[in-house]
């Protein structure tokens, strides 16, 4: 698996790093909404600035956006901060973001990790 989850005391930063595909994204999805820890935390930092490639399409993102929804009816509010730097996966996240406009999570696109830092604090 190519992503590691940092717990903080009021969220976690998850970093993506090589080359992930929308599956691995999912699967660590599934991971984190199962965990009881989960349930506790105001945001996730989803920081994809050290992926080498991806391999998510429209349909990858479709379902990460239909289950975040899913789950945001018994987790209530959360912040998704996603940190991206090159163009492709600029556009995935502003796709997503898009996606999840209607979600009660709030999510926004930053092109570094401090900013993602700067805004769920």
């Amino acid at each position: 698996m190519a992503y590691t989850y940092i717990w903080e005391t009021r969220g976690l930063h998850r970093i993506f790093s090589s080359a992930i595909t929308g599956d691995e994204i999912l699967e660590s999805n599934f991971e984190l909404h199962a965990d009881p820890k989960y349930h506790k935390i105001d945001y996730v930092i989803d920081d994809f600035t050290g992926i080498t490639s991806c391999a998510i399409d429209h349909s990858h993102l479709e379902v990460i956006a239909k289950t975040n929804d899913i789950i945001a009816m018994t987790k209530g509010t959360l912040k998704i901060a996603l940190a991206v730097v090159d163009d492709e996966s600029i556009a995935l996240a502003h796709t997503y973001k898009k996606m999840t406009e209607k979600s009660r999570f709030q999510c926004e696109v930053f092109l570094s990790i401090n900013e993602a830092l700067d805004w769920v604090k």
